[in-house]
């Protein structure tokens, strides 16, 4: 039976790309497909998975001579591990990725997939133009993209030329069986030092400007002189903490907020939060709004980016103006005394969740993008009743 590689090239993660790459890795059909992993030691050290794996200490920032060398390491790792394809997630990755793979010719296919809106915030119109116009004329495109969104890949086919028929809209996916379990609320809210009588509110980001958390402070101090009772959990790490708990304190309000940090078990985090809040100001498309899906939790988020392809205003959740605090504030309270409709959204969120937006869905709408890059190379794809064969010898 015929085998596969596939290299997987990853900048500095956190979240949402992180574990996409993660999930790639661990439930790609391993008996058609071999991984290697190829990013810095930090970020491959918080992942569950077995494959080979390569230290590139790739950087977001821009470093001629860093960079030039970093190239090189990445052109001696590919001419040792020979593989199919390069799969290269952000642009830094894809960029390195695509000049790495032009030593090699025309024989290794390259996959980007693009994660994040690079070419909305927080860069400038002019920035913005300049690598747009950089991307196009001096780095080969890939052999396929694939955008998270369908508002994420138009933005960059947009910006950077891409042909339609080069760009497919694969969806993050979530494993639904995370999110079936049976948990005491009571219990986990005294574990976090809640009042298990008031209603909680959460945010789970990553704690950088983009995500918003700042908004989210603005609305807690509005909804909680509404509701005197009302708690607030801020989940995740980031280099803006320090400066939100500032905002907090400045505020007011830190005796209602909780930052409970970095955590792994957002599964049994989410079922003691009464409204989820996503106040996103640049979102490609949101793990945590999946999860919360997944979770029955309502959600109330800002319109953007690929937002407004999961969250369906009065549907699947609350959506507002970017930036409009106050509609952010009125809808977290319209949920929180609204609590048949809470529960009706949620319900729906996860139906549609459970149509469109399951983890199997998302490695099997890969899996037929590295079929077609392959193939395109002219290599042999397995047939169904092959596949079925090598799947089978992942359990």
């Amino acid at each position: 039976m015929t085998t596969f590689k596939i290299m997987h090239i990853l900048r500095p993660a956190e979240g949402g790309m992180k574990n996409h790459v993660e999930n790639l890795l661990k439930h790609v059909n391993q008996g058609i497909y071999e991984s290697v992993l190829v990013c810095p030691a930090t970020v491959a050290a918080k992942m569950d998975i077995t494959c080979k794996v390569y230290n590139l200490e790739l950087t977001d920032d821009i470093a001629p001579g860093k960079d030039i060398r970093t190239l090189n390491k990445l052109i001696h790792i590919i001419n040792i591990e020979k593989p199919n394809i390069l799969h290269t997630h952000g642009t830094k990755a894809s960029i390195l990725g695509r000049l790495g793979a032009k030593r090699f010719g025309g024989s290794l296919c390259t996959v980007s997939t693009i994660h994040n809106f690079i070419y909305q915030f927080p860069t400038s119109w002019l920035k913005g133009k300049l690598f747009s116009y950089f991307q196009r004329q001096f780095i080969p495109q890939a052999d396929h993209y694939i955008g998270v969104s369908k508002a994420l890949a138009d933005n960059v086919c947009f910006h950077e030329n891409i042909p339609k028929d080069k760009m497919s809209v694969v969806y993050n996916g979530v494993n639904l069986k995370d999110f079936e379990m049976m948990l005491d609320c009571n219990d986990a809210k005294e574990a976090l030092h809640l009042d298990i009588r008031e209603p909680v509110v959460g945010v789970i980001a990553r704690l950088i400007p983009q995500k918003g958390v700042q908004h989210f402070l603005k609305m807690a101090d509005i909804v909680s002189k509404k509701l005197p009772g009302c708690q607030f959990l801020i989940i995740g790490s980031g280099p803006q903490r320090d400066a939100l708990v500032n905002q907090a304190y400045d505020m007011g309000i830190e005796a209602r907020i909780i930052f409970c940090g970095y955590r792994k078990d957002i599964p049994m985090l989410l079922p003691i939060i009464n409204v989820l809040v996503i106040p996103s100001l640049s979102e490609g498309l949101s793990i945590t709004a999946l999860e919360a899906m997944a979770s029955r939790r309502p959600i109330v988020a800002y319109n953007t980016g690929g937002l407004s392809e999961l969250i369906i205003n009065e549907e699947t959740g609350l959506v507002v103006k970017k930036g409009d605090i106050n509609g952010l504030s009125r809808s977290v309270l319209e949920l929180l005394i609204h609590r048949q409709k809470a529960e009706r959204l949620g319900n729906t969120a996860r139906r549609i969740v459970e149509e469109k937006f399951t983890l199997d869905k998302m490695i099997a709408d890969t899996e037929k993008i590295y079929e077609k890059v392959l193939l395109s190379k002219g290599l042999k794809i397995a047939n169904d009743i092959e596949k079925e064969a090598a799947a089978n010898l992942n359990y």
